[in-house]
């Protein structure tokens, strides 16, 4: 038994090079990843692993169906996966850089996404917890910082900017988990939130106020933007980021703005 592909509902020209590797023997697609890549990640909704498509470094993530309903909006072509890949397309064309979208394909349970695989690099979070020397993780901040200047200048937003959705590599920061990004006006009310939800982690982490100002100032150095108008801005959706956290976490870190 092998791998059934149902649909292909985005190709770059990578599908059917990921069809060949899925006609393999599994009893299902995650059954597959777990025998034929490297699974970095699994939660009770989706499954990411790394793997060789045509001897280049692939990135593949599973969205495992969770309902009916969500089945039914596979099949017609909507879904996370579909989205991450169409809007990787959208910041690509605007020049924000972000792993290159290879394909989308239909499977049995779910949808599975295919980018760019990123060799040798780390999220913001792995970085911070791997304690850098400090000028090293000091000049990650503030390519964070110019990083989503040039996403929110180009007219969108992220939508969940935590640390782990920057990835650090060579000498980029890359932005992935692209399936909340939308189209947004410079200095929009979703634009504050994606700069609330990096503070709201620099909290956490009990980044310093010297360290935190290099990723605000490198941000508003790109902008133009007056500090204190982005701050009155992003202080509203961050109180309300801070209270639910707090909820689940309980107390930790600092306030930073």
């Amino acid at each position: 038994m092998v791998v059934e592909i149902r649909r292909v509902l985005r190709d770059n020209g990578w599908a059917g090079d990921l069809s060949q590797c899925l006609a393999l023997e599994a009893n299902s697609i995650e059954l597959w990843m777990e025998n034929n890549t490297r699974v970095m990640k699994r939660d009770a909704h989706s499954c990411v692993s790394l793997l060789e498509v045509r001897g280049h470094l692939c990135y593949l993530k599973f969205y495992r169906s969770k309902s009916p309903l969500q089945s039914l909006g596979f099949q017609l072509g909507y879904g996370r996966g579909v989205r991450s890949f169409d809007a990787a397309g959208r910041l690509g064309a605007a020049r924000v850089v972000v792993p290159e979208p290879r394909c989308v394909l239909l499977v049995p349970g779910g949808l599975v996404l295919l980018t760019e695989g990123l060799a040798n690099s780390a999220d913001l979070k792995s970085l911070w917890s791997q304690q850098l020397p400090p000028s090293e993780f000091r000049d990650w901040l503030v390519l964070a910082g110019e990083a989503l200047a040039k996403l929110h200048l180009a007219g969108f937003f992220h939508g969940d900017c935590k640390w782990s959705n920057f990835q650090c590599c060579e000498s980029a920061v890359v932005f992935v988990d692209l399936e909340a990004v939308g189209v947004a006006a410079p200095g929009s009310g979703a634009q504050s939130r994606d700069l609330a939800r990096f503070t709201l982690n620099a909290e956490d982490m009990a980044l310093s106020p010297d360290d935190y100002a290099l990723f605000l100032d490198a941000y508003l150095a790109a902008t133009g933007w007056s500090k204190d108008e982005l701050l009155a801005a992003v202080l509203k959706p961050l109180q309300s980021l801070r209270s639910r956290h707090l909820a689940k976490y309980g107390p930790r870190g600092h306030a930073l703005v």
